[in-house]
């Protein structure tokens, strides 16, 4: 019986630097293009990021007047300086399980438009960076939450990029 040789996949040395090199490519492409800069903030385990543009400010939680029948995610309204705005949970906007010692400290005000809202947040937001690139789009992938738009990598892992012109 005839001994069947096992053929080994071969690759050279030349083609493995040239397929890294063409890798260290995509990525420098991917860190220096244009750059978005996004408002970020916690919710649980999860980060979520706004344009920067669409934030107007950040506020220590003023007092909440609660709207009967409102929608689920519209926790009240409060007075942001003689401005009736509406206070949003985003827990239930995102449709999370809202932690039972979840504790709204900041209000987030945002501003789209014609619409001025904002959202009851945990913790002081950040401000941060990123590349265009680095966005891949959600469609398809949360088509029961038209609310997100991207995800994109961070330092602290996958961030969600929220559609502003939905919430």
């Amino acid at each position: 019986m005839p001994k069947e040789e096992k053929q080994q996949a071969y690759v050279s040395l030349e083609e493995l630097q040239l397929a890294a090199q063409k890798e260290r490519k995509k990525a420098e492409d991917i860190q220096h293009g244009p750059q978005i800069q996004l408002v970020s903030f916690e919710l649980g385990e999860s980060t979520y990021a706004l344009p920067i543009s669409a934030a107007k400010e950040v506020l220590p939680c003023p007092p909440m007047a609660k709207i009967p029948k409102a929608q689920a995610h519209i926790q009240g309204v409060v007075n942001v300086r003689g401005e009736i705005l509406a206070a949003i949970n985003p827990f239930y906007l995102l449709q999370q399980e809202e932690p039972t010692d979840n504790k709204a400290d900041f209000f987030l005000v945002l501003q789209q438009k014609d619409k001025k809202q904002g959202l009851l947040i945990p913790k002081l937001p950040e401000t941060l960076k990123v590349n265009e690139q680095a966005l891949q789009a959600a469609e398809g992938v949360f088509q029961n939450n038209p609310y997100i738009k991207a995800l994109f990598q961070t330092e602290k892992g996958i961030a969600v990029l929220l559609d502003i012109d939905k919430i």
